[in-house]
């Protein structure tokens, strides 16, 4: 292996945050002293040597005799992806490349796209773990993939999927909560205890009244008005954020809410925003990628009308969920399994869309008899495991 790159050509990697483990095969001893040197010394962060099927990828030395056999094996037993060594260019399905003698630039370019088809490999047996456990899911799944106008959400809406303030919406909680079977409570929130819900009962109660709220004591002073289609404040973004934050009691949102004030209504009118608006953001503010209380992941639902995304904040990957919500019933675990979407922005989305009123929820639908009779379990299986293999992409 060629150690002798100057400081300029070596890789420049950012350390995972744990570390990939791989299982080295069809190599002598020697071969893999040196890997590991290097996996602790230039690329130390990347991975960590393992045995058996603790492994997320491997490492074939290629040119040894019996690796080709031994690589079949390993597919059919484990089917994970790997990175082959050899002294010419190979080609193999699941398989990255990296020709001898080995540079440790070549080695941690592979590396990096090794992680991407990991991560992709655990995509795809999380969702398969969560179809096994609910035949209802399956079913779902499968009577959808059977829908061709459906086809198009998996390729719709390329701009939605970045928005310059992903964090600030749609919120950074680990990724290991949302792998529970269970909802934890840490991705359910009430939403009458937060600002969400404070503001949605003054617009309630100033489109009864006709008479505009102001709330005090949160800062800045917020007022409702116009029929409860207006809302002004001066308060900054940022500190509206950190407000969505905060979990009320009951007895103190009381004292928020004052009444019998006059405004100049004109002039906060050229200053105010559309109450829709405003509670459309500030729901996203206050579910930061978790769901309203009582909410049933394995519900079906669809939305009842489109959302404004053309005047509402779209978070990423919005149109594509509006696309498949919209007149047709699908639950949110369903959801999950047929869009490559991580799970915060799919539950921050629903969120707005129930704080507006659009979600509706719906009977299960179940998978036609001519789908399940016209091809045998197999190839609906077969079918279904295409599909993950073809659209899980990080």
């Amino acid at each position: 292996m060629n150690n002798t790159q100057s400081q300029s050509q070596r890789p420049h990697h950012t350390q995972v945050k744990m570390p990939l483990k791989v299982v080295l095969l069809g190599m002598d001893d020697r071969f893999q002293e040196l890997l590991k040197k290097v996996f602790n010394g230039p690329l130390r962060g990347f991975c960590c040597v393992t045995e058996g099927e603790t492994a997320d990828f491997a490492i074939f030395d290629m040119d040894s005799q019996g690796t080709y056999k031994l690589w079949l094996d390993f597919k059919k037993r484990i089917d994970l992806p790997a990175i082959v060594l050899s002294l010419s260019e190979t080609h193999f399905p699941d398989t990255i490349c990296v020709l001898k003698p080995l540079q440790i630039l070549d080695l941690s370019e592979a590396l990096e796209k090794i992680k991407s088809r990991v991560d992709r490999q655990k995509q795809r047996s999380e969702k398969r773990s969560l179809m096994d456990r609910s035949p209802q899911i399956k079913r779902e799944v499968l009577t959808h993939l059977s829908n061709q106008p459906d086809r198009a959400t998996f390729t719709a809406a390329e701009l939605s999927r970045r928005t310059p303030d992903t964090i600030g919406f749609c919120g950074d909680i680990e990724d290991k909560w949302y792998q529970q079977e269970k909802l934890p409570d840490k991705l359910i929130y009430t939403p009458e205890l937060h600002l969400q819900g404070i503001i949605a009962r003054a617009i309630v109660e100033v489109k009864s009244t006709n008479r505009p709220i102001l709330l005090r004591g949160l800062g800045r002073d917020i007022v409702v008005f116009i029929g409860g289609r207006y809302v002004y404040t001066s308060m900054p973004t940022q500190q509206m954020r950190a407000i969505c934050n905060i979990t009320f009691e009951k007895r103190y949102i009381e004292f928020l809410f004052k009444r019998n004030h006059s405004f100049n209504t004109s002039l906060l009118r050229s200053k105010a925003m559309k109450s829709e608006r405003f509670l459309w953001n500030i729901s996203l503010w206050t579910s930061r990628g978790r769901l309203p209380l009582g909410t049933d992941i394995d519900m079906p639902f669809d939305l009842s009308a489109w959302p404004n995304l053309t005047r509402l904040t779209r978070t990423p990957h919005a149109l594509q969920l509006a696309a498949l919500w919209y007149r047709q019933t699908i639950s949110l675990r369903a959801t999950f399994i047929l869009l490559n979407i991580p799970q915060r922005y799919i539950y921050t989305f629903y969120s707005a869309c129930h704080q507006q009123g659009l979600v509706r929820g719906r009977k299960r639908i179940e998978m036609r008899s001519e789908v399940l009779t016209a091809r045998p379990e197999k190839g609906i299986m077969s079918r279904l495991l295409g599909f993950l293999k073809h659209k899980v992409k990080v």
